[in-house]
């Protein structure tokens, strides 16, 4: 009887280590504040962190739908990638627009081939979102500082400048 019971207390230790480990990865996704979209080889929801809900609305009984189904504002080449990814196990970068509680947002959208650990079988696809809004809007205030930097100082042309000295 005590083989069996230490068989019962060896499984229940690695149910515990499991369950660490899932709860340590949800901790790390949820920290991350990056929109994660896991899809199965049919483009099925398996998963979804809770910052795509912010992106997308979803619930937890979107889970085991068809990813036709919801209303992604990133096009319809959302789909088509993540069917080519899928068949061809490459990843795709794309940059995605997407207008969030009145103000537009700008995301990284990353797909990624979802593949078993051992063999390298495909099993999905891990679609990311990444707000990258402040890094666009850094962008364009560079771009207008440039632009005004070359614009001529205080409404003269340095020719005409040049030629009242001459």
């Amino acid at each position: 009887m005590s083989i069996e019971i230490r068989n019962v207390n060896k499984h229940f230790g690695s149910f515990h280590a499991l369950r660490d480990v899932n709860l340590d990865i949800e901790n790390l996704l949820a920290s991350t504040k990056i929109g994660v979209v896991f899809l199965d080889e049919t483009l099925s929801m398996r998963k979804f962190t809770t910052a795509m809900t912010g992106i997308v609305p979803l619930t937890q009984q979107d889970i085991g739908r068809k990813i036709h189904v919801f209303n992604f504002d990133f096009g319809d080449e959302f789909i088509e990638v993540c069917e080519q990814v899928l068949t061809s196990t490459l990843s795709r970068h794309i940059e995605v627009l997407r207008e969030v509680t009145h103000e537009d947002k700008t995301y990284l959208m990353r797909l990624l081939p979802y593949e078993s650990g051992t063999g390298k079988k495909m099993k999905g696809v891990v679609a990311t979102f990444l707000d990258i809004s402040d890094r666009v809007l850094q962008k364009r205030d560079y771009e207008r500082l440039i632009e005004t930097a070359n614009a001529p100082i205080f409404g003269s042309d340095m020719l005409e400048i040049g030629r009242a000295h001459v």
